[in-house]
């Protein structure tokens, strides 16, 4: 706590006692993995308040000595374990697993002419990455003047599946979209006009390989 402390300890004495001892064991009892994902300093302040508010309530309610920076940084690695999700084979991956990147298909070193439907369309395509890989989300802020495509393929001709994001449209998805072993993430741009380099023709992705170590 920071400031008057005798005036807050107060304070906080007097919200206490409008409360049963169960309802602070209980918001104790909440607070704890919040303030176990805190830097020490504010951990030990938040502990100490914790203590004034669960004075006389049953023994576990809170625990009144601070924690060391040893302590905290456990219990935010503890967390952030919390912090998973089951993959497409049923495996655990922990939060900081997860890849990002971005990719501009009309412009990418190696992006290469892909076939459309439309003869009087220009469409480039570039590959993003190898499978086996799970996508979790996909997003295209809009406004690009070019239809945008991500899907996954062995040869980028037969998809098996596609999100598409039609020109000065946005695109924003969440879910599990498996990228096959031997497949690969592709990401591509259609226009009747002239490509743009443009950022809002970019595609940001997110995800994570399976069976992670």
């Amino acid at each position: 706590m920071s400031g008057d402390k005798a005036d807050a300890e107060e304070k906080l004495r007097k919200a206490a006692a409008q409360n049963s001892p169960a309802q602070l064991k209980k918001f104790a009892k909440t607070a704890e993995p919040i303030i176990g994902a805190l830097d020490a300093d504010t951990a030990r302040s938040l502990h100490e308040v914790m203590a004034i508010l669960t004075e006389g309530a049953p023994a576990g309610a809170a625990e009144s000595a601070p924690r060391t920076a040893k302590t905290v940084e456990k219990d935010a690695s503890r967390n952030a374990g919390a912090l998973k999700t089951n993959g497409f084979v049923g495996d655990a991956v922990d939060a900081h697993a997860f890849r990002t990147g971005m990719i501009v298909p009309a412009f990418e070193e190696r992006a290469s002419p892909c076939s459309s439907a439309d003869a009087d369309a220009r469409c480039r395509r570039a590959r993003a990455l190898e499978g086996p890989f799970v996508i979790t989300n996909v997003f295209a802020s809009g406004g690009c003047p070019d239809e945008l495509a991500i899907f996954a393929a062995s040869n980028a001709t037969h998809p098996k599946w596609m999100l598409l994001a039609p020109a000065k449209e946005h695109l924003n998805v969440a879910g599990h979209f498996v990228v096959e072993e031997g497949d690969f993430l592709y990401a591509s741009a259609r226009t009747t006009l002239d490509f743009n380099k443009d950022a809002r023709c970019a595609i940001v992705w997110s995800g994570y390989r399976p069976n992670n170590p």
